[in-house]
Protein backbone atom coordinates (compact mmCIF):
# COMPACT_ATOMS: atom_id res chain seq x y z
CA UNK A 1 0.00 0.00 0.00
CA UNK A 2 1.00 3.73 -0.78
CA UNK A 3 2.49 5.65 2.04
CA UNK A 4 0.74 8.64 1.71
CA UNK A 5 2.75 10.16 4.16
CA UNK A 6 5.92 9.66 2.23
CA UNK A 7 4.58 11.76 -0.85
CA UNK A 8 3.91 14.41 1.10
CA UNK A 9 7.13 14.60 2.62
CA UNK A 10 8.62 14.47 -0.85
CA UNK A 11 6.24 17.27 -2.28
CA UNK A 12 6.93 19.33 0.70
CA UNK A 13 10.87 18.96 -0.30
CA UNK A 14 10.04 20.00 -4.00
CA UNK A 15 7.97 23.22 -2.22
CA UNK A 16 10.91 24.21 -0.72
CA UNK A 17 13.28 24.63 -4.53
CA UNK A 18 12.22 28.07 -5.24
CA UNK A 19 13.68 27.72 -8.77
CA UNK A 20 11.82 25.08 -9.60
CA UNK A 21 8.40 27.52 -9.38
CA UNK A 22 6.99 30.83 -10.34
CA UNK A 23 3.63 32.97 -9.87
CA UNK A 24 2.68 31.02 -6.59
CA UNK A 25 3.12 28.04 -7.72
CA UNK A 26 4.84 26.57 -4.70
CA UNK A 27 1.55 27.97 -2.64
CA UNK A 28 -0.39 25.98 -4.87
CA UNK A 29 1.74 22.88 -4.14
CA UNK A 30 1.12 23.41 -0.48
CA UNK A 31 -2.45 23.70 -1.06
CA UNK A 32 -2.76 20.13 -3.09
CA UNK A 33 -0.45 18.61 0.07
CA UNK A 34 -2.77 20.09 2.73
CA UNK A 35 -6.51 19.43 0.71
CA UNK A 36 -5.31 15.54 -0.60
CA UNK A 37 -4.23 14.70 2.89
CA UNK A 38 -7.86 14.61 3.80
CA UNK A 39 -10.25 14.29 0.53
CA UNK A 40 -9.81 12.23 -2.25
CA UNK A 41 -9.68 14.49 -5.13
CA UNK A 42 -9.21 18.28 -5.87
CA UNK A 43 -9.38 20.36 -9.26
CA UNK A 44 -6.61 22.88 -10.03
CA UNK A 45 -8.37 25.56 -12.63
CA UNK A 46 -5.20 27.94 -12.99
CA UNK A 47 -5.70 30.24 -16.15
CA UNK A 48 -3.82 28.79 -19.26
CA UNK A 49 -0.14 29.19 -18.58
CA UNK A 50 0.70 29.74 -14.79
CA UNK A 51 1.64 25.58 -14.35
CA UNK A 52 -1.16 23.49 -13.95
CA UNK A 53 0.83 20.52 -15.87
CA UNK A 54 4.03 21.33 -13.53
CA UNK A 55 1.87 21.19 -10.29
CA UNK A 56 0.33 17.68 -11.28
CA UNK A 57 4.02 16.62 -12.72
CA UNK A 58 5.41 17.00 -9.36
CA UNK A 59 2.79 15.11 -7.58
CA UNK A 60 3.14 12.38 -9.92
CA UNK A 61 6.92 12.15 -9.44
CA UNK A 62 6.48 12.11 -5.90
CA UNK A 63 4.04 8.94 -5.87
CA UNK A 64 6.02 7.40 -8.87
CA UNK A 65 9.05 7.34 -6.70
CA UNK A 66 7.70 6.22 -3.92
CA UNK A 67 6.27 3.46 -5.39
CA UNK A 68 2.83 4.02 -6.31
CA UNK A 69 1.33 3.97 -9.72
CA UNK A 70 0.26 7.04 -11.34
CA UNK A 71 -2.71 6.86 -14.43
CA UNK A 72 -2.08 10.72 -16.42
CA UNK A 73 -5.50 10.96 -18.44
CA UNK A 74 -4.61 13.43 -21.53
CA UNK A 75 -6.23 14.86 -24.29
CA UNK A 76 -4.70 13.07 -27.45
CA UNK A 77 -2.56 15.72 -28.85
CA UNK A 78 -0.80 16.65 -25.60
CA UNK A 79 0.65 12.82 -24.81
CA UNK A 80 4.57 13.35 -26.09
CA UNK A 81 4.39 17.13 -24.96
CA UNK A 82 3.57 15.84 -20.85
CA UNK A 83 6.22 12.75 -21.29
CA UNK A 84 9.30 13.76 -22.91
CA UNK A 85 8.99 17.74 -22.40
CA UNK A 86 7.15 18.48 -19.15
CA UNK A 87 8.17 15.02 -17.24
CA UNK A 88 11.52 14.39 -18.55
CA UNK A 89 12.06 18.41 -18.21
CA UNK A 90 10.77 18.73 -14.38
CA UNK A 91 12.88 15.47 -13.19
CA UNK A 92 16.63 16.63 -14.89
CA UNK A 93 15.63 20.22 -13.57
CA UNK A 94 15.22 19.15 -10.43
CA UNK A 95 17.78 16.86 -10.68
CA UNK A 96 20.15 19.75 -11.22
CA UNK A 97 19.04 21.69 -8.69
CA UNK A 98 20.21 19.22 -6.25
CA UNK A 99 16.67 17.23 -5.40
CA UNK A 100 18.78 14.04 -4.11
CA UNK A 101 16.15 11.28 -5.16
CA UNK A 102 15.98 12.53 -8.17
CA UNK A 103 19.21 12.40 -9.06
CA UNK A 104 19.24 8.59 -9.48
CA UNK A 105 15.77 8.03 -9.87
CA UNK A 106 14.13 7.96 -13.63
CA UNK A 107 10.45 7.10 -14.18
CA UNK A 108 9.46 3.90 -16.77
CA UNK A 109 6.30 5.42 -18.31
CA UNK A 110 3.82 3.76 -20.84
CA UNK A 111 1.47 5.46 -23.37
CA UNK A 112 -1.43 4.31 -24.38
CA UNK A 113 -3.16 6.28 -26.81
CA UNK A 114 -5.26 3.60 -28.67
CA UNK A 115 -6.37 0.10 -28.63
CA UNK A 116 -3.35 -1.25 -30.30
CA UNK A 117 -0.74 0.57 -27.81
CA UNK A 118 -2.36 -2.09 -25.20
CA UNK A 119 -0.33 -4.83 -27.51
CA UNK A 120 2.29 -3.09 -28.25
CA UNK A 121 4.68 -2.55 -25.25
CA UNK A 122 6.69 -5.38 -24.71
CA UNK A 123 5.94 -5.69 -21.02
CA UNK A 124 3.57 -8.35 -19.15
CA UNK A 125 0.09 -7.24 -17.64
CA UNK A 126 -1.25 -5.77 -15.97
CA UNK A 127 1.10 -2.58 -18.08
CA UNK A 128 0.43 -0.91 -14.51
CA UNK A 129 2.65 -2.80 -12.62
CA UNK A 130 5.55 -2.00 -15.28
CA UNK A 131 5.27 1.17 -15.81
CA UNK A 132 5.65 3.83 -12.36
CA UNK A 133 3.52 6.69 -14.83
CA UNK A 134 1.04 5.38 -17.69
CA UNK A 135 -0.01 8.33 -19.89
CA UNK A 136 -3.70 7.34 -21.33
CA UNK A 137 -5.08 9.54 -24.13
CA UNK A 138 -8.45 10.93 -24.05
CA UNK A 139 -9.16 8.79 -26.38
CA UNK A 140 -7.98 5.66 -25.65
CA UNK A 141 -10.37 2.51 -25.68
CA UNK A 142 -12.31 0.25 -27.76
CA UNK A 143 -11.84 0.76 -32.06
CA UNK A 144 -14.67 2.37 -33.68
CA UNK A 145 -17.08 -0.59 -34.97
CA UNK A 146 -16.71 0.86 -38.53
CA UNK A 147 -12.93 0.99 -38.38
CA UNK A 148 -12.12 -2.33 -36.37
CA UNK A 149 -11.56 -4.24 -39.47
CA UNK A 150 -8.78 -6.71 -38.28
CA UNK A 151 -9.14 -9.37 -35.71
CA UNK A 152 -6.34 -7.84 -33.48
CA UNK A 153 -9.08 -4.77 -32.93
CA UNK A 154 -11.90 -6.73 -31.26
CA UNK A 155 -11.04 -11.07 -31.42
CA UNK A 156 -9.77 -10.91 -27.27
CA UNK A 157 -13.53 -11.68 -25.70
CA UNK A 158 -13.71 -14.63 -28.34
CA UNK A 159 -10.75 -15.74 -28.00
CA UNK A 160 -10.98 -15.82 -24.22
CA UNK A 161 -14.51 -17.49 -24.26
CA UNK A 162 -13.26 -19.86 -26.72
CA UNK A 163 -10.43 -20.93 -23.94
CA UNK A 164 -13.24 -21.11 -21.23
CA UNK A 165 -15.75 -23.46 -22.97
CA UNK A 166 -15.69 -25.66 -25.38
CA UNK A 167 -14.17 -24.43 -28.55
CA UNK A 168 -17.35 -25.64 -30.60
CA UNK A 169 -19.39 -23.02 -29.08
CA UNK A 170 -17.08 -20.11 -30.55
CA UNK A 171 -18.15 -20.53 -34.00
CA UNK A 172 -15.51 -19.03 -36.25
CA UNK A 173 -12.98 -17.96 -33.49
CA UNK A 174 -10.97 -21.14 -35.03
CA UNK A 175 -10.19 -18.87 -37.62
CA UNK A 176 -8.94 -15.74 -35.94
CA UNK A 177 -5.10 -14.63 -35.62
CA UNK A 178 -4.28 -12.18 -32.87
CA UNK A 179 -0.68 -11.16 -32.02
CA UNK A 180 1.47 -13.24 -29.61
CA UNK A 181 1.26 -10.34 -27.16
CA UNK A 182 -2.93 -10.56 -27.44
CA UNK A 183 -2.19 -14.30 -27.06
CA UNK A 184 -0.36 -13.50 -23.70
CA UNK A 185 -3.09 -11.38 -22.77
CA UNK A 186 -5.91 -13.72 -23.13
CA UNK A 187 -3.92 -16.53 -21.00
CA UNK A 188 -3.20 -13.95 -18.61
CA UNK A 189 -6.76 -13.12 -18.15
CA UNK A 190 -7.46 -16.73 -17.62
CA UNK A 191 -5.80 -16.86 -14.53
CA UNK A 192 -5.77 -13.46 -13.48
CA UNK A 193 -9.09 -11.66 -14.67
CA UNK A 194 -12.02 -11.12 -12.25
CA UNK A 195 -14.21 -14.10 -11.59
CA UNK A 196 -17.58 -12.20 -12.41
CA UNK A 197 -16.31 -11.19 -15.99
CA UNK A 198 -14.47 -14.69 -16.72
CA UNK A 199 -18.53 -15.82 -15.78
CA UNK A 200 -20.19 -13.23 -18.24
CA UNK A 201 -17.90 -14.11 -21.15
CA UNK A 202 -18.09 -18.17 -20.36
CA UNK A 203 -22.14 -17.64 -20.64
CA UNK A 204 -23.15 -14.36 -21.72
CA UNK A 205 -23.73 -14.36 -26.01
CA UNK A 206 -21.43 -12.39 -27.47
CA UNK A 207 -22.89 -13.33 -31.14
CA UNK A 208 -20.84 -13.83 -34.09
CA UNK A 209 -17.22 -13.09 -33.77
CA UNK A 210 -17.02 -9.61 -35.62
CA UNK A 211 -16.29 -6.12 -34.54
CA UNK A 212 -20.49 -5.49 -34.66
CA UNK A 213 -20.67 -7.66 -31.26
CA UNK A 214 -19.73 -4.33 -29.67
CA UNK A 215 -22.59 -2.59 -30.97
CA UNK A 216 -24.61 -3.82 -27.79
CA UNK A 217 -23.73 -2.68 -24.90
CA UNK A 218 -23.96 -4.88 -22.39
CA UNK A 219 -21.32 -6.43 -24.20
CA UNK A 220 -18.90 -3.80 -24.94
CA UNK A 221 -19.04 -2.69 -21.44
CA UNK A 222 -17.76 -6.32 -20.81
CA UNK A 223 -15.08 -5.95 -23.40
CA UNK A 224 -13.88 -2.30 -21.57
CA UNK A 225 -13.66 -3.84 -18.43
CA UNK A 226 -11.19 -6.77 -19.92
CA UNK A 227 -9.38 -4.21 -21.08
CA UNK A 228 -9.50 -1.83 -17.54
CA UNK A 229 -7.81 -5.16 -16.40
CA UNK A 230 -4.96 -5.39 -18.15
CA UNK A 231 -4.30 -2.23 -17.89
CA UNK A 232 -3.93 -2.09 -14.19
CA UNK A 233 -4.67 -0.33 -11.05
CA UNK A 234 -3.22 3.20 -9.84
CA UNK A 235 -2.84 5.04 -6.50
CA UNK A 236 -2.89 8.68 -8.29
CA UNK A 237 -5.13 9.60 -11.09
CA UNK A 238 -4.56 12.67 -12.78
CA UNK A 239 -7.33 14.10 -15.58
CA UNK A 240 -5.93 17.16 -18.02
CA UNK A 241 -8.89 18.61 -19.32
CA UNK A 242 -11.08 17.05 -17.25
CA UNK A 243 -14.26 19.41 -17.52
CA UNK A 244 -14.94 17.62 -21.15
CA UNK A 245 -17.85 15.35 -21.13
CA UNK A 246 -19.81 15.25 -24.38
CA UNK A 247 -19.45 13.46 -27.35
CA UNK A 248 -17.31 14.85 -29.69
CA UNK A 249 -17.42 15.78 -33.11
CA UNK A 250 -15.70 12.70 -34.41
CA UNK A 251 -18.46 10.66 -33.28
CA UNK A 252 -20.78 9.65 -35.68
CA UNK A 253 -24.54 10.07 -36.16
CA UNK A 254 -25.20 6.57 -35.60
CA UNK A 255 -23.23 6.91 -32.42
CA UNK A 256 -24.84 9.90 -31.11
CA UNK A 257 -27.97 8.18 -31.62
CA UNK A 258 -26.98 5.21 -29.93
CA UNK A 259 -27.46 5.09 -26.19
CA UNK A 260 -24.48 3.02 -25.78
CA UNK A 261 -22.08 6.04 -27.27
CA UNK A 262 -23.89 8.63 -26.13
CA UNK A 263 -21.01 9.25 -23.33
CA UNK A 264 -17.96 11.20 -24.65
CA UNK A 265 -15.22 8.85 -25.27
CA UNK A 266 -13.23 10.32 -22.02
CA UNK A 267 -16.40 9.10 -20.10
CA UNK A 268 -16.32 6.08 -21.14
CA UNK A 269 -12.49 5.60 -20.62
CA UNK A 270 -12.77 6.74 -16.80
CA UNK A 271 -16.01 4.80 -16.12
CA UNK A 272 -15.95 1.68 -17.69
CA UNK A 273 -11.54 0.97 -17.88
CA UNK A 274 -9.69 2.82 -15.65
CA UNK A 275 -12.50 3.21 -12.79
CA UNK A 276 -13.99 0.06 -13.72
CA UNK A 277 -16.40 -1.55 -11.17
CA UNK A 278 -14.00 -4.14 -10.12
CA UNK A 279 -10.73 -1.56 -9.03
CA UNK A 280 -11.15 -0.91 -5.76
CA UNK A 281 -7.29 0.38 -5.74
CA UNK A 282 -8.12 3.29 -8.43
CA UNK A 283 -11.32 3.49 -6.92
CA UNK A 284 -9.76 4.75 -4.04
CA UNK A 285 -6.83 6.51 -5.69
CA UNK A 286 -6.29 10.11 -5.18
CA UNK A 287 -7.40 12.22 -8.14
CA UNK A 288 -6.35 15.43 -9.54
CA UNK A 289 -8.38 17.21 -11.98
CA UNK A 290 -7.08 19.83 -14.85
CA UNK A 291 -8.87 22.96 -16.20
CA UNK A 292 -8.05 26.27 -17.43
CA UNK A 293 -11.55 27.08 -17.89
CA UNK A 294 -13.82 26.85 -14.80
CA UNK A 295 -15.72 29.69 -15.33
CA UNK A 296 -17.12 28.95 -18.82
CA UNK A 297 -18.57 25.33 -17.44
CA UNK A 298 -21.98 24.96 -16.94
CA UNK A 299 -23.84 23.25 -13.88
CA UNK A 300 -23.60 19.95 -15.53
CA UNK A 301 -19.29 20.01 -16.47
CA UNK A 302 -19.32 20.98 -12.39
CA UNK A 303 -21.37 17.72 -11.45
CA UNK A 304 -18.92 15.91 -13.99
CA UNK A 305 -15.88 17.26 -12.52
CA UNK A 306 -17.32 16.78 -8.83
CA UNK A 307 -17.79 12.75 -9.51
CA UNK A 308 -14.50 12.22 -11.58
CA UNK A 309 -12.61 13.58 -8.67
CA UNK A 310 -14.64 11.44 -5.98
CA UNK A 311 -16.94 13.24 -4.28
CA UNK A 312 -19.76 10.90 -3.17
CA UNK A 313 -22.97 11.28 -4.26
CA UNK A 314 -24.59 13.67 -1.38
CA UNK A 315 -22.03 15.74 -1.55
CA UNK A 316 -22.15 16.04 -5.43
CA UNK A 317 -26.03 16.28 -5.10
CA UNK A 318 -25.50 19.57 -2.58
CA UNK A 319 -22.60 21.05 -4.73
CA UNK A 320 -25.47 20.69 -7.83
CA UNK A 321 -27.67 23.62 -6.10
CA UNK A 322 -24.68 26.01 -6.13
CA UNK A 323 -23.18 25.33 -9.10
CA UNK A 324 -27.02 25.95 -10.88
CA UNK A 325 -27.40 28.82 -8.88
CA UNK A 326 -24.02 29.86 -9.88
CA UNK A 327 -24.71 29.43 -13.56
CA UNK A 328 -28.54 30.69 -12.95
CA UNK A 329 -27.80 34.15 -11.82
CA UNK A 330 -25.06 34.79 -14.31
CA UNK A 331 -27.54 34.43 -17.05
CA UNK A 332 -29.78 36.37 -15.16
CA UNK A 333 -27.28 39.32 -15.05
CA UNK A 334 -29.32 41.31 -17.95
CA UNK A 335 -29.61 45.29 -17.37
CA UNK A 336 -27.70 44.79 -14.03
CA UNK A 337 -30.45 45.73 -11.83
CA UNK A 338 -30.33 45.72 -7.96
CA UNK A 339 -31.75 42.86 -7.81
CA UNK A 340 -29.95 40.75 -10.38
CA UNK A 341 -26.31 42.14 -8.75
CA UNK A 342 -27.86 41.17 -4.84
CA UNK A 343 -28.61 37.64 -6.84
CA UNK A 344 -25.44 37.29 -8.17
CA UNK A 345 -23.06 38.49 -5.01
CA UNK A 346 -24.77 35.98 -2.85
CA UNK A 347 -24.57 32.93 -5.37
CA UNK A 348 -20.94 33.99 -6.32
CA UNK A 349 -20.43 34.10 -2.54
CA UNK A 350 -21.99 30.90 -1.88
CA UNK A 351 -19.82 29.04 -5.16
CA UNK A 352 -16.29 30.30 -3.77
CA UNK A 353 -17.29 29.41 -0.33
CA UNK A 354 -18.60 25.93 -1.20
CA UNK A 355 -15.77 25.39 -3.63
CA UNK A 356 -12.98 26.75 -1.63
CA UNK A 357 -11.25 22.89 -0.55
CA UNK A 358 -11.98 21.92 -3.45
CA UNK A 359 -10.75 23.73 -6.56
CA UNK A 360 -7.43 26.21 -6.48
CA UNK A 361 -7.21 28.76 -9.43
CA UNK A 362 -4.70 31.29 -9.78
CA UNK A 363 -4.94 34.42 -12.60
CA UNK A 364 -2.59 36.48 -14.63
CA UNK A 365 -4.02 39.37 -13.18
CA UNK A 366 -2.43 38.55 -9.72
CA UNK A 367 1.16 37.81 -10.95
CA UNK A 368 3.47 40.40 -10.13
CA UNK A 369 5.07 41.48 -12.99
CA UNK A 370 1.31 41.44 -14.86
CA UNK A 371 -0.04 43.92 -11.97
CA UNK A 372 3.06 46.65 -12.26
CA UNK A 373 2.62 46.48 -16.21
CA UNK A 374 -1.50 47.30 -15.51
CA UNK A 375 -0.44 50.13 -13.23
CA UNK A 376 1.91 51.79 -15.35
CA UNK A 377 -0.09 51.50 -18.93
CA UNK A 378 -3.18 52.58 -16.58
CA UNK A 379 -5.37 48.97 -17.32
CA UNK A 380 -5.37 48.24 -13.65
CA UNK A 381 -8.98 47.55 -13.60
CA UNK A 382 -8.85 45.29 -16.85
CA UNK A 383 -10.17 41.84 -16.22
CA UNK A 384 -6.69 40.53 -18.65
CA UNK A 385 -4.75 43.51 -18.96
CA UNK A 386 -1.57 41.60 -20.22
CA UNK A 387 -3.75 40.85 -23.39
CA UNK A 388 -4.35 44.64 -24.31
CA UNK A 389 -3.70 44.66 -28.27
CA UNK A 390 -1.26 47.04 -29.22
CA UNK A 391 -1.20 47.78 -32.87
CA UNK A 392 2.32 48.05 -34.28
CA UNK A 393 3.94 47.55 -37.72
CA UNK A 394 7.18 45.31 -37.21
CA UNK A 395 9.15 45.29 -40.78
CA UNK A 396 10.56 42.11 -41.30
CA UNK A 397 13.58 43.52 -42.39
CA UNK A 398 14.54 45.29 -39.47
CA UNK A 399 14.48 42.05 -37.19
CA UNK A 400 16.98 40.07 -36.07
CA UNK A 401 17.29 36.40 -36.86
CA UNK A 402 16.74 35.28 -33.30
CA UNK A 403 13.45 37.08 -33.59
CA UNK A 404 12.30 36.33 -37.68
CA UNK A 405 12.75 32.37 -36.17
CA UNK A 406 10.51 33.05 -33.54
CA UNK A 407 7.56 34.57 -35.62
CA UNK A 408 8.28 31.71 -37.83
CA UNK A 409 7.63 28.82 -35.24
CA UNK A 410 4.51 30.95 -33.51
CA UNK A 411 3.15 31.65 -37.28
CA UNK A 412 3.29 27.69 -37.75
CA UNK A 413 1.48 26.99 -33.82
CA UNK A 414 -1.21 29.34 -34.76
CA UNK A 415 -1.79 27.51 -38.08
CA UNK A 416 -1.25 23.99 -36.71
CA UNK A 417 -3.97 25.35 -34.00
CA UNK A 418 -6.56 26.30 -36.70
CA UNK A 419 -6.38 23.20 -38.35
CA UNK A 420 -3.56 25.03 -41.05
CA UNK A 421 -6.44 27.90 -41.49
CA UNK A 422 -4.20 31.13 -41.57
CA UNK A 423 -6.80 33.67 -42.62
CA UNK A 424 -7.99 34.79 -39.86
CA UNK A 425 -6.29 37.93 -38.84
CA UNK A 426 -5.15 38.09 -35.39
CA UNK A 427 -2.57 35.44 -34.16
CA UNK A 428 -1.85 34.67 -31.22
CA UNK A 429 1.84 33.65 -29.80
CA UNK A 430 3.31 32.82 -26.54
CA UNK A 431 1.10 29.70 -26.82
CA UNK A 432 3.39 27.77 -24.04
CA UNK A 433 3.35 30.42 -21.62
CA UNK A 434 -0.02 32.35 -22.12
CA UNK A 435 1.06 36.14 -22.80
CA UNK A 436 -1.14 36.16 -25.66
CA UNK A 437 0.70 38.85 -27.48
CA UNK A 438 -0.73 39.22 -30.42
CA UNK A 439 0.53 39.54 -34.21
CA UNK A 440 -1.35 41.24 -36.59
CA UNK A 441 -0.53 39.62 -40.39
CA UNK A 442 1.98 42.13 -42.64
CA UNK A 443 -0.05 42.11 -45.99
CA UNK A 444 1.93 42.40 -49.47
CA UNK A 445 1.40 45.96 -49.74
CA UNK A 446 2.41 46.97 -46.18
CA UNK A 447 5.44 44.96 -46.45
Amino acid sequence: MLDWIKVFERLEELENVPALWRAGQDASLQWLRDMLSCQQGVLIADEVGLGKTRLAIALAACVANCGGRVAIVIPPGLTYQWRDEELAGFVRQASDLGVQWLKIWRPETRLLRTFRDLFTTGKGFPLSEHASITFISHTFGLPRTETAKRPELWALPFMLKKELVDGRQVRGAGKLIISEFQADAVQWLLKNGTSSSLGRVSTELLGKPSPDAFSDGANRELFEDLVGQLVGQFDLIIIDEAHKSRAGDDATKKEKAAETTRMSRLSRLLKYIVLRRGAKRTRAAKRVALTATPMEMDASQWVTIFNRIGLDSERVLNLKEVVTAFEKATRGLRVGSDVELRDLRSAASEFSAKLKSLVTRRLWRDDPMVRRFAEASGSASAAHPHRQLIHRVQQLDGMSGRDRTYLALTEVLSAAARGADTTFEVKTTGSRFSQALPILPVSPDAA
